[in-house]
């Protein structure tokens, strides 16, 4: 029962360290979605995560970017949006 119970914990840590291939990396430039200007503005990716993480005292799931754009707005990009 000790051997269920550990490979259980072992599987679990490892679906946390899961890592995605990004669409786009640290500093490159973009087009993000303004619902605010109904339009596409010019941004750039200020972090890129490709596997599950804890940022700004958020659970971060792998595949998320943070951009900026505009005069300095901050989105965070889900997985499945970019």
């Amino acid at each position: 029962q000790n051997q269920q119970s550990q490979s259980s914990t072992t599987s679990t840590q490892t679906a946390s360290k899961e890592s995605v291939q990004m669409l786009f990396g640290e500093g490159e430039y973009l087009q993000v979605w303004s619902n605010s200007k109904n339009s596409w503005l010019d941004g750039h990716v200020l972090k890129a995560f490709p596997e599950n993480c804890r940022s700004e005292g958020f659970a971060v799931p792998a595949g998320t970017l943070k951009v900026t754009f505009g005069t300095g707005t901050v989105k965070w990009i889900m997985p499945g949006q970019a």
